[in-house]
């Protein structure tokens, strides 16, 4: 019980830190907000070429990441979070351009990019709630099947 106690207090206390980040970035607007579920975990090296490309040719873009898929292709001892600080300790220059997503966030851009089915499934409320649109790639997998 205590640990539910303290578990939705933490998650409240983000929250609310997430809407006072998003309001005081409130005219902050991106050229390109990409969506994932594993960005940026090594293993997925095709993603992390292709969304370093996109982070180094525009200078405004984000990742929001969940880390959500990390548990279903492998078994890594390390935390998302922990991934996501390496990441930021090898690649300084995008400090702050890669963070964890919340879904109280608000979402300020031209364009969101969301890869997989399954992502834009999961990240749909999010962009119609913030009027972002938004392109997908779909690929096979990712919650898209083949009959």
């Amino acid at each position: 019980m205590i640990k539910r106690i303290k578990h939705s207090i933490a998650w409240r206390l983000e929250k609310y830190q997430v809407i006072l980040e998003s309001y005081r970035q409130r005219k902050v607007s991106h050229e390109l907000i990409m969506l994932d579920d594993l960005f940026p975990y090594e293993l997925s090296s095709w993603r992390l070429a292709e969304y370093d490309g996109y982070l180094r040719h525009y200078p405004t873009a984000v990742v929001y990441t969940t880390g959500d898929s990390l548990g279903h292709y492998t078994k890594e001892p390390r935390s998302f979070p922990t991934i996501l600080a390496e990441y930021t300790d090898r690649h300084p220059e995008m400090r702050g351009r890669v963070q964890l997503f919340h879904p109280a966030r608000w979402l300020r851009g031209k364009l969101a990019y969301v890869m997989f089915l399954r992502n834009t499934d999961r990240f749909l409320d999010v962009l119609e709630a913030n009027k972002l649109p938004f392109i997908m790639q779909l690929f096979p997998g990712g919650g898209f099947r083949f009959n």
